[in-house]
């Protein structure tokens, strides 16, 4: 089994390394749109003084026995946060502050994160990887699509604008989206990860990509890299788990899958100058990557995996609460950036922007 990263650099594209240390360094700025994810969106949910615990939940914490060894985990002074609304779409690639949790989802976050921890004290040396994604992974990623914050008015009641996708039983198809210069690597390569973000559309926007041509799958329309039930979702940011002391670096997944976005892109004539966000789970251990195109003289591309940036530590309970931020602003984005810019591409109605902008607009 193939288990080492720097493999990738023998696919195509190639697919190379850059710690965030050096996008300062020349030759290695990141792009405009990466420049404005990394900026406005991760390193400022990374920080200490982001509001990634509630204030309402803050003096909870003061009183649990801390984390499994039993110390307190440390909170930061300003950690707080106040009762505000997210505010509706802004501009694309805009910075708007800091993502606020609405007040009515504090007792819900508590519940998801308290539960977590447990399973986290419980579990940790005794399950398997699928197992681990169950109790500990799945019920935060689908905890941000569950928020207030990421819902909008529909006829009957509220309903999501993100979706959270397990991926386990789908493959990259058609396979030539993977394309390698070495046999054994393609064999090595398992072509699918454990759980996707992305945007969750209208039906009647569905509709209108099923009915579009597309270049590398004629007879089976879809968006991005697969050909299985969600293979009209757009998914912004991936997640690779694995459990510690395996042979196996959740890389080499991440790597060939993302490559496969990149291709289609490139093989349906789409823009290419998106990022897109990679995130490693090894273990407690989550891991974030920018994923970006370079352009090669020769009209190709190669692929920079910008990181890793450290969003938390599932060991304690400020490591969750903070992974639990970051995933909320990278959904954040994923509303204000990426799906303006995945609505222009394929020409889908302003509709839904207009609505989040306006509240008072007629219901969808």
């Amino acid at each position: 089994m193939l288990a080492k990263k720097e493999s990738l650099a023998l696919m195509n594209p190639q697919i190379f390394f850059t710690p965030f240390s050096t996008i300062n360094e020349p030759g290695r700025s990141l792009p405009p749109l990466a420049q404005q994810l990394w900026m406005n969106h991760i390193r400022s949910a990374c920080s200490s003084a982001a509001p990634y615990i509630p204030d309402t939940l803050k003096n909870r914490l003061d009183n649990l026995s801390g984390t499994p060894s039993g110390r307190q985990p440390p909170i930061a002074p300003n950690a707080f946060c106040t009762p505000a609304r997210y505010p509706p779409q802004p501009a694309p690639g805009a910075p708007t502050g800091p993502f606020v949790y609405h007040h009515a989802d504090h007792e819900t976050i508590a519940g998801v994160v308290f539960d977590v921890h447990r399973m986290v004290d419980k579990w940790r040396n005794k399950c398997h990887e699928d197992f681990w994604i169950d109790v500990v992974v799945s019920p935060l990623v689908h905890l941000v699509r569950k928020l207030t914050n990421f819902h909008v008015n529909r006829d009957k009641g509220q309903a999501p604008r993100l979706s959270v996708i397990n991926l386990k039983t789908s493959e990259i198809k058609p396979t030539s989206l993977i394309s390698t210069s070495d046999a054994d690597l393609f064999k090595a390569l398992n072509k699918k990860i454990d759980v996707a973000i992305g945007l969750d559309l209208f039906q009647f926007q569905q509709e209108k990509l099923q009915e579009r041509k597309y270049y590398l799958q004629p007879a089976y329309p879809s968006i991005n890299q697969v050909q299985s039930y969600f293979h009209l979702t757009p998914m912004f940011a991936n997640i690779e788990v694995k459990k510690k002391y395996q042979n196996r670096d959740p890389l080499i997944q991440l790597g060939a899958w993302v490559a496969a976005e990149f291709n289609k892109r490139q093989a349906e004539g789409w823009p290419m100058e998106m990022p897109v966000i990679a995130i490693t789970i090894d273990q407690d251990d989550w891991q974030l990557y920018i994923v970006h195109h370079v352009p090669k003289d020769d009209g190709n591309f190669k692929l920079r995996f910008v990181g890793p940036r450290s969003i938390g530590n599932t060991s304690d309970y400020e490591g969750i609460f903070r992974i639990l931020y970051v995933l909320c602003s990278l959904g954040k984005w994923g509303e204000e950036v990426y799906r303006p810019w995945f609505y222009r591409v394929h020409s889908l109605s302003d509709e839904y922007v207009r609505q989040c902008q306006n509240p008072d607009l007629p219901r969808l």
